[in-house]
């Protein structure tokens, strides 16, 4: 019940983000959604952000240059320059 962001701890505020967006042909099926905060869901939205892969443990998080954020278990740091998410 927390934000699905790599480093994120929010609880409030979730929303769900369809990982490959309806606008590109992305279906609502629970391997495509994730739950984020509404911060981190802007992020992903205005590009800042990027996610792909299946969840639960298949994602893969970076920033708008493609540079990883923080791995390990969830909460371990989000990377810099996301703008409001940091």
């Amino acid at each position: 019940y927390r934000c699905a962001v790599e480093g994120c701890q929010n609880r409030q505020w979730l929303e769900v983000h369809h990982i490959i967006f309806l606008s590109d042909g992305g279906v609502t099926v629970e391997s495509n959604l994730i739950t984020v905060c509404s911060t981190c869901h802007g992020n992903l939205h205005r590009g800042w952000l990027q996610v792909w892969g299946e969840p639960p443990r298949g994602l893969t998080w970076s920033d708008a240059s493609g540079r990883a954020l923080g791995t390990g278990p969830p909460g371990a740091g989000l990377g810099e320059g996301l703008g409001e998410a940091a």
